[in-house]
């Protein structure tokens, strides 16, 4: 089979044409009102507990904050938050505390959201009386955390017009909240405003120290006239779907002068997230008349599931917690494909993806500002099954083509956040902008043939004793398409590529070529050039996940496929 060199198509300018590529129908935030039903468990998974929010945390479990209710484990005296962890999104763990600073007031409905340098950040809802002494008002308080579970000092969100209970008495109404991070690291907090009035949000660029609120109402409330009443969206949770459509799932209820007399769980689609459009389709159908405040979050293995609290109108007792599990397709799982990733106008620099369970490795290699090749590396938990947030790190260290040396993380070049449209497609944003990147087929029709039977596995590989220097191998057809990510002898990471047909299969023997002059990280495009052959490289298998390198110098190591 013809393969395509990638060295001189750098040297050329060349841009292939991708062979069509298998890849799952995009999904859109409409997805979860067509076609698709949720199943309610017969039995609460909680009693007197709601308004949950559930996030996925780097172990890969489901972590469910919310309000706790009685218990007797240790607990800070300003606070009355748990969290519970679950692996399938339905059997829940024992509780956990949550503790706070000195100096923080306790609160209800806490909101928390993972930030793309790993850190968490919390937004509750407090009354300025205390718990003991409701006064009626409340509003928004934000504080950060490490480990999702000790919070430092709480600073209070500002506050509109909008923000003014409905009721005439002046009061502030921010109650709800609810968190979403967007690709740019951006955070914007979706919560109720004043009383029936509707649901606003303000939006957060720098990890929630600053709040900057949204103009209008996201969705609005409406006054029944003179017969009295209300109707009004509460309690909203958003997701920001595959094809950058959101979509909002939120209690909408039903107000007379006796209170609330029904509510149900609807969902409201948008394409950019402020404009929202309700649809009227009542999710759960159960058979109490009041729903409250749903809670959505998706399982490793692609489920969308939701918590939602359940009553009867205007109950004195609190609601009890039920789960229901999506039966559609909305949202995946879409499984990223482990290969290689390009822009193709952009030849010279790439990126390499591998995917195991839910935890990604993502490499990027391109040119430092003197031409010099440099990569970087960022590894985490997707949010979901399309969803990648975390940090570019550069690393230094001495391990070079000639020995091995200990490396370090230098610190974090910028944020970096995947949205997969697809199994093949994807929007990146990196601190170099938006780009949509896609598969890079080095063989006609190697992404759609995959690899030839009996090669090894194509994604990272390492020595486990030396930490810090890898290798990516990607096989389509008989061909190899190798990366080995080191250091040179300053230091500074580089990196080497050789591609060929595979001499049989369990053997490849090719040359380490070196690039330099291309695209920087935040530069705009200019092509890079083959400025050197480092020497030969082997690469012998013993089985489809061990092998022995052998170096230009001779040197062996023994290397394996890295399970992370």
């Amino acid at each position: 089979m013809r393969t395509r060199d990638f060295f001189a198509a750098i040297l050329a300018g060349i841009l292939y044409l991708l062979a069509a590529v298998p890849a799952l129908a995009q999904q859109t935030a409409s997805d979860f009102s067509n076609g698709g039903t949720w199943s309610v468990d017969a039995n609460p998974v909680a009693l007197n507990r709601t308004s949950t929010c559930s996030i996925r945390v780097a172990s890969g479990l489901i972590r469910t904050y919310y309000t706790q209710i009685g218990g007797t484990y240790p607990r800070p005296i300003n606070s009355v938050f748990s969290y519970n962890e679950s692996a399938d999104g339905s059997v829940f763990g024992a509780p956990q505390g949550v503790y706070f600073a000195q100096g923080s007031p306790g609160g209800i409905n806490p909101a928390v959201a993972q930030l793309h340098d790993g850190s968490f950040l919390m937004v509750y809802e407090v009354d300025p009386n205390g718990l003991g002494n409701p006064s009626g008002a409340k509003v928004l308080y934000a504080l950060t955390s490490t480990d999702g579970a000790n919070f430092g000092v709480a600073t209070q969100l500002p506050s509109t017009a909008l923000d003014s209970n409905a009721n005439g008495s002046g009061l502030l109404f921010q109650s709800v909240p609810n968190l979403v991070v967007a690709a740019d690291g951006s955070v914007r907090v979706y919560y109720v405003a004043g009383g029936v009035s509707g649901i606003a949000s303000m939006r957060s660029t720098d990890g929630g120290k600053t709040w900057v609120p949204d103009p209008g109402y996201r969705i609005a409330g409406q006054n029944l006239g003179p017969g009295g009443g209300a109707i009004g969206p509460s309690d909203p949770t958003v997701l920001q779907m595959p094809d950058g459509s959101y979509v909002m799932f939120l209690e909408m209820a039903t107000y007379t002068s006796a209170g609330q007399s029904n509510a149900y769980v609807i969902n409201a689609t948008s394409s950019d997230g402020l404009t929202f459009t309700p649809l009227t389709k009542n999710l759960f159908n159960t058979s109490s008349s009041v729903q409250i405040d749903p809670d959505v979050y998706q399982s490793a293995d692609g489920r969308w599931h939701t918590l939602f609290g359940q009553t009867t109108p205007n109950s004195s007792s609190p609601p009890n917690l039920y789960h229901a599990v999506f039966s559609g397709t909305a949202g995946g799982p879409v499984t990223p494909q482990t290969g290689y990733w390009w822009n193709p106008s952009e030849g010279g620099r790439g990126f390499t993806i591998e995917t195991q369970g839910v935890n990604t490795y993502i490499s990027g290699f391109m040119y430092a500002a003197d031409g010099s090749p440099i990569w970087y590396l960022s590894a985490g938990v997707m949010v979901n099954s399309f969803t990648y947030y975390g940090t570019f790190v550069h690393y230094t260290g001495s391990a070079t083509l000639n020995g091995f040396g200990p490396s370090q993380a230098v610190g974090s070049v910028g944020n970096l956040s995947l949205l997969f449209n697809s199994n093949s497609s994807a929007t990146m944003v990196f601190p170099g902008g938006t780009r949509t990147l896609q598969r890079y087929e080095f063989v006609p029709g190697g992404l759609t043939s995959g690899p030839a039977a009996g090669l090894p596995e194509t994604g990272l590989w390492w020595n486990a004793n030396e930490p810090g220097r890898g290798y990516f191998m990607e096989f389509q057809g008989d061909t190899l398409f190798f990366a080995a990510y080191m250091y040179d002898r300053n230091k500074q990471g580089t990196w080497y590529m050789s591609q060929g047909t595979m001499s049989s299969p369990t053997l490849y023997q090719g040359q380490l070529q070196s690039l330099s002059g291309g695209q920087t990280l935040t530069g705009a495009y200019k092509p890079a050039s083959v400025t050197g052959n480092a020497g030969a490289v082997t690469l012998q298998f013993t089985s489809t996940t061990t092998a022995t390198m052998t170096y230009p110098d001779g040197a062996q190591v023994a290397i394996t496929r890295f399970r992370f």
